[in-house]
């Protein structure tokens, strides 16, 4: 391996360590990292091969996604830099900064949908045991979402549909 190659590695193992430590706040309480590496491994099987360390870990990624969801009023690159605010210090010595929206991009595609879907079937669970009459609709859980709003065209029928 090139002596480059090899710096370059290195670099870039000693940030995927540092960006371990990211998280959400409370939200890590319910997505410890350790759940999210699990549903990782499970998503993406080495087949006896080791992984590839990556500069920008799979972990920050499932991280950084819930939280452009939480933030969505922010564009990637802002919502990547408060998510590292408290350990930029250590990054900045460690030579990182933040990636480009490109990076971010492929970072979330690489993700895809499949390991989100997974965290949410191991932490969302019914508020009842069993199936009771209301907690249904033909096979599908009945989900509550608080403190959405959404914007409907103006029109006759949607204002006495949304309108109460």
């Amino acid at each position: 391996m090139p002596a480059d190659a090899a710096i370059s590695l290195l670099r870039r193992s000693s940030h995927s360590k540092i960006l371990d430590h990211v998280g959400l706040g409370v939200l890590t309480r319910f997505l410890p990292p350790d759940l999210v590496d699990e549903v990782l491994a499970g998503w993406r099987p080495t087949h006896g091969k080791k992984a590839r360390t990556r500069a920008l870990p799979a972990r920050f990624g499932v991280y950084f996604v819930l939280a452009l969801c939480l933030f969505s009023h922010l564009n990637s690159i802002d919502v990547a830099g408060q998510m590292v605010a408290g350990l930029a210090d250590r990054l900045r010595t460690a030579g990182w900064r933040i990636p480009s929206s490109t990076a971010l991009s492929k970072l979330r595609a690489r993700l895809g949908s499949v390991v989100f879907a997974q965290l949410l079937q191991r932490v969302a669970s019914p508020l009842t045991a069993g199936r009771a009459p209301w907690s249904h609709l033909g096979e599908l859980l009945l989900v509550a979402w608080d403190g959405t709003s959404i914007a409907t065209p103006a029109g006759p029928a949607n204002r006495a549909a949304f309108n109460p």
